[in-house]
């Protein structure tokens, strides 16, 4: 994780190789759940049962069962599982975090005013115009 240290510049980047020593952290209170798809629901039941806060990619579950079985362990919180205010921050972040690895450079965001301070070029590619909107009648012509 060294050059992850440098470009961040601090000492405490970590790689697991098992994702349940991260659920062990008292310091992480949320996790992001980006696995493949039939690992969405298992790191999601696992990271709940933790006592962390879930994001998750979808789909969450592949199966009805799984489903059923990460609702109990959410509802047996009584937290979201992924509140409106985090799903929100870490969409950005991830946007964020795409930028800079386009423009291959560090960007300063600033989260309030959700812009990238003083880079026109990054603040430029932050949204795109919307294409014409799609309607069934569209693809029924032929």
């Amino acid at each position: 994780m060294e050059s992850e240290d440098q470009y961040y510049g601090n000492q405490d980047c970590v790689l697991y190789r098992d994702f349940r020593e991260l659920l062990e952290r008292a310091d992480i209170d949320a996790v992001l759940i980006a696995t493949g798809d039939r690992w969405h629901a298992l790191a999601s039941i696992l990271a709940a049962k933790a006592g962390k806060d879930v994001y998750s990619e979808k789909p969450c579950c592949l199966t009805i069962g799984l489903c059923q079985a990460l609702d109990d362990v959410i509802k047996s919180r009584g937290l979201p599982a992924a509140n409106s205010k985090v799903m929100r921050r870490s969409h950005t972040a991830c946007h964020a975090a795409a930028l800079a690895w386009i423009l291959q450079r560090k960007l300063k965001f600033d989260p309030a005013k959700e812009e990238f301070l003083d880079d026109d070029e990054a603040n430029g590619l932050r949204a795109r115009p919307a294409r014409e909107p799609w309607t069934v009648s569209s693809v029924l012509e032929v």
